[in-house]
């Protein structure tokens, strides 16, 4: 009866109940993968069977194992089949995760598996030091008697540590420990004297590690796919012959892909306009935006068709065009932006009669920055940007600006715009929008307008 009331105050508590399921549930998937491996050792003639040198190679006979052999590594470098089929045998024997008693089962031969290697690597490493001091090759023929002394002492007779090198404690402490790991197989350790590699120290796997290999091991055994084989790399499909580029027409390159696409972009600017406010004249009430960033301030007016430089097949330029828009102040790029005024303005003096592109800031710019296209307004500004960030020991960051994206007059809705004011149909070389072509060859034939192009440095 007092058992009775102790186990009904146990499982009563919630936190208890919960606790025993929880570990049901990850306890459960282990002895489903036991339970594959103790059918697998039993089919063999059970643990003693497994275990035999003669029965060595049962694992490799399973596809499944052997996926695991060929697409997994072993737990350390000096891990065989023989140690996989220990590793099996003493989970079923010891229990889950108690790998320190398995390493104690001399039965199993872990340990001794682990003094070979050991053993083996410290050999390499005398070896390879009395030869550094000698300064004389190695022959063929005493390469070939350190190996046969090295078979006898990877015998099967070989069992504890009395059976080791008496030197083996003093060169194992003479490994260096961040060595690259050779392979510690006795049969190769000749190779690895030859080659003048030097051999890191062999340890016991982690536990985790010993854990990730016993599942797939078992999960092998019970007929599943424990690790699948990297996928193919695919074959990239074979590019067709270009098309025969006209004579004169230009490479499209980043505009000519962007063209291919422009007619989704061509339509949301069409349903932007349409959504735009109308004084009683029919013209658009500004400032729009901001729109990608630009918010229109006035669309100017469009100068007479012998004006140079003020229309092209691309882009028109109305002389007064404003927008404004946010970014980095020159004397301090790291500190809040500040609003940037942009302008299409007439030059005078040497630039009578061109059109100029004008940049002032609220904040951090002490004169205008005038240049004769968008793009090297906006380069200027990145110069000084660079400037700054370099007095202050900081690195360049790379900054790609495009002036009329910047400006704002290659945007869709603001060349609609444009198109709308009085002047434009005497532009005879420009082609409207809407009316363009939308292919590739079209758009790369079509002639550059000022200022049409992207500058990419450090700011």
């Amino acid at each position: 009866k007092g058992g009775d009331a102790t186990l009904f105050a146990l499982f009563g508590e919630v936190k208890f109940a919960s606790h025993v399921r929880q570990r049901a549930l990850e306890e459960m998937p282990k002895l489903e993968l036991l339970r594959a491996a103790a059918w697998a050792v039993e089919k063999v003639g059970g643990e003693s069977a497994a275990l035999a040198s003669d029965s060595a190679g049962w694992l490799e006979g399973i596809p499944e194992v052997q996926a695991v052999f060929k697409y997994s590594e072993p737990p350390a470098p000096w891990w065989s089949e023989a140690e996989d089929r220990a590793l099996i045998v003493g989970t079923l024997r010891h229990g889950w995760g108690r790998y320190d008693a398995m390493r104690a089962d001399v039965e199993l031969g872990l340990e001794v598996a682990l003094e070979r290697a050991a053993a083996a690597a410290a050999a390499a490493t005398t070896e390879s030091q009395s030869r550094e001091g000698s300064g004389t090759p190695r022959s063929a023929g005493s390469s070939k008697r350190k190996r046969s002394s090295l078979d006898q002492r990877s015998s099967p007779d070989l069992e504890g540590k009395e059976n080791a090198p008496h030197n083996m404690d003093s060169a194992s402490k003479r490994l260096k420990p961040g060595a690259v790991a050779g392979v510690h197989r006795e049969c190769d350790v000749a190779a690895a004297v030859e080659s003048g590699e030097e051999m890191a120290v062999p340890e016991w796997p982690l536990g985790r590690v010993l854990s990730l290999r016993l599942r797939r091991l078992c999960t092998a055994l019970g007929g599943k796919v424990a690790v699948a084989p990297p996928a193919p790399k695919q074959a990239k499909p074979a590019r067709g012959p270009r098309p025969p580029r006209e004579k004169g027409s230009r490479g499209g390159g980043a505009r000519a892909t962007a063209a291919v696409g422009s007619m989704d972009k061509n339509a949301r600017a069409v349903h932007q306009i349409s959504l735009l406010t109308r004084g009683e004249d029919g013209k658009v009430v500004l400032p729009v935006g901001p729109i990608h960033g630009v918010t229109l301030e006035s669309l100017g007016a469009v100068q007479p068709p012998d004006a140079p430089g003020f229309h092209s097949a691309a882009y028109i330029l109305p002389v007064g065009y404003r927008t404004t828009r946010q970014y980095m102040r020159c004397d301090d790029p790291n500190g809040p932006r500040t609003r940037w005024v942009q302008e299409i303005v007439r030059g005078e003096g040497d630039d009578e009669g061109k059109p100029l592109f004008r940049l002032t800031a609220d904040e951090g710019l002490d004169e205008p920055i005038v240049a004769k296209s968008a793009t090297a307004a906006w380069a200027e500004v990145l110069r000084r940007v660079t400037a700054v960030r370099m007095a202050n020991g900081e690195e360049a960051k790379k900054t790609a600006i495009s002036g009329p994206e910047f400006f704002g007059y290659s945007l869709p809705h603001i060349r609609l715009l444009i198109e709308e004011l009085p002047g434009v149909n005497d532009c005879t070389e420009y082609k409207p929008l809407l009316e363009r072509s939308v292919t590739a060859e079209a758009f790369a034939s079509a002639e550059e307008g000022p200022g049409d192009a992207s500058v990419e440095q450090e700011a």
